[in-house]
């Protein structure tokens, strides 16, 4: 993995996803805070009726301290849904510290 300053130099090409369309999976993580599967109920019903699969994290309903999971825990989640092809929009089910804390050890070059 690179270091963040060596993204800062190289030139990345910005592409616009596709729009989503009936069957597409859709991930969902946290970045930062706990989250129980009680608040993510909706939002999956909600998904799953537009047609769309959802794909939970695997650290998603994790817990250490006020985070959902560890710094590796919630990196390795995001990082797996940004590397899977399957995987066409990930949505955050809780941002904010703990995000940050993370951001510096993903690999967008893919």
């Amino acid at each position: 993995m690179l270091p963040l300053q060596s993204y800062k130099k190289r030139k990345v090409k910005l592409r616009t996803p596709d729009f989503l369309t009936d069957g597409d999976s859709i991930g969902i993580v946290s970045t930062a805070r706990k989250v129980t599967d009680k608040e993510i109920n909706p939002c999956e019903y909600i998904l799953e009726s537009w047609g769309l699969k959802v794909v939970k994290g695997e650290h998603l309903f994790s817990t250490d301290n006020q985070y959902a999971g560890t710094d590796a825990q919630r990196t390795q989640d995001l990082q797996r849904m940004i590397d899977d092809p399957a995987i066409k929009a990930i949505l955050c089910a809780r941002g904010g510290y703990g995000t940050t804390r993370i951001l510096d050890k993903l690999d967008f070059a893919n």
